[in-house]
């Protein structure tokens, strides 16, 4: 299953995942929300990140792999499309 979001650049909401996005390195880990549509309580592991993007994440719930993300930099708006991981 393939699903994906939209966030402007120029909405607060936009703003801060941008700017949280543009200081995210190889590696690192969110835990707290992934786009504001995506809730908490799942690891982000980002493995792709460039100043102005794409972002590929790879989402763990409980440890378990469920989901990979990938976030692009369109003209003034985050594109963000997850594909769910065949068991």
């Amino acid at each position: 299953m393939e699903a994906s979001d939209t966030l402007r650049t120029d909405t607060p909401a936009g703003k801060n995942e941008l700017a949280i996005l543009k200081a995210m390195k190889v590696g690192e880990v969110r835990r707290g929300l992934l786009f504001p549509a995506i809730p908490a309580d799942v690891e982000w592991t980002c493995h792709v990140a460039g100043e102005n993007g794409p972002w590929q994440f790879e989402g763990k719930f409980f440890g378990v792999t469920f989901a990979t993300a990938e976030i692009a930099l369109v003209n003034s708006s985050l594109v963000m499309t997850v594909m769910e991981v065949a068991p």
